[in-house]
């Protein structure tokens, strides 16, 4: 039996994605006739009111869970017509290959101040530059030493302000001051 382009076309525009059509505009539909029912509902309940006794007196818990319930049936709805066409797994990796990328991204942002500040703190302990109690000026701030810890200084300004300041800046301040 040969292959036929026909009927496989029929079957695929049929099967796919008109019913993925038809999904997208009742999900759309379904979200916005939901979350204007929530809102209606949680208004009738009187919400917002009791609401205005808790600290979020801001807040309008109505309109915010109206929007959420929304969301949520799009949400729904995207990912039934990705299932529909078939590109869920592959929309799923390519979210997850991004969070990834970004995880690793911040990561090396922050090994970037992670071994300088190590460093300058091997140094400040081996020449014994800062000792607890010890008076510090920098060009920003002048305080007295509370604390050296792997990657900063707290110091305790004359206002009794506590200020952490990173051990790389520390070290270049006495390098200046040379």
């Amino acid at each position: 039996m040969a292959f036929d382009f026909q009927t496989f076309y029929q079957d695929i525009i049929l099967s796919k994605i008109v019913t993925s059509a038809i999904i997208f505009f009742v999900g759309i539909t379904v979200g916005k006739i939901l979350g204007k029912l929530t809102q209606r509902i949680l208004s009738e309940l009187e919400v917002n009111k009791i609401a205005r006794k808790l600290p979020f007196s801001r807040f309008n818990f109505e309109k915010r869970i109206a929007w959420l319930v929304s969301n949520l049936i799009y949400l729904i709805t995207i990912i039934t017509i990705l299932n529909r066409l078939e590109i869920t797994q592959f929309l799923w990796k390519g979210i997850l290959l991004f969070l990834v990328l970004i995880i690793v991204f911040a990561l090396l942002l922050d090994l970037k101040d992670l071994f300088p500040n190590i460093i300058s703190f091997a140094i400040i302990k081996k020449r014994k530059l800062l000792k607890k109690g010890k008076n510090v000026k920098t060009p920003l701030v002048e305080g007295k030493v509370v604390r050296i810890s792997l990657f900063s200084v707290k110091l305790l300004t004359k206002k009794g302000d506590e200020i952490y300041i990173p051990n790389s800046a520390i070290l270049k301040n006495f390098a200046t001051r040379k």
